[in-house]
């Protein structure tokens, strides 16, 4: 039964952005940031741990788990443990550090950067 509460509680999360994202035409990013801040909303509320609690890994695979990290990194922080947010700066560092080399072998392996199907589309209108 966890498994079709989590397929149920994840898809209704992606419908709700999907359509949210449809109705206003909010670029992706816009639309991913307001994702983590409705997180946050419902972590400082205590909905997403009943979320949590009853479709498990429906919303924890989300970008909307994402806001709960953040409220408690921000708490952590305030409560004077600053090792949460260190832990989370240098898996930051050591990701841009590896989609930077991973550009730069692209690039020297094709000797042309890598473009998405999106933006060709874009370029072409």
């Amino acid at each position: 039964m966890i498994y079709l509460q989590a397929f149920i509680l994840g898809g209704l999360i992606a419908l709700i952005l999907q359509a949210f994202q449809q109705i206003t035409k909010m670029s992706f990013v816009v639309l991913m940031i307001s994702a983590i801040f409705l997180g946050t909303i419902l972590t400082a509320t205590g909905i997403m741990p009943i979320l949590t609690s009853w479709g498990g890994a429906g919303i924890l695979l989300t970008v909307v788990d994402l806001g709960e990290g953040f409220y408690n990194g921000i708490m952590a922080a305030l409560s004077g443990t600053f090792a949460p947010i260190i832990t989370i700066l240098i898996i930051i560092v050591c990701l841009f550090i590896f989609g930077l080399l991973s550009a730069l072998l692209e690039l020297n392996v094709h000797r042309t950067p890598l473009v998405l199907q999106s933006d060709k589309g874009a370029k072409a209108n």
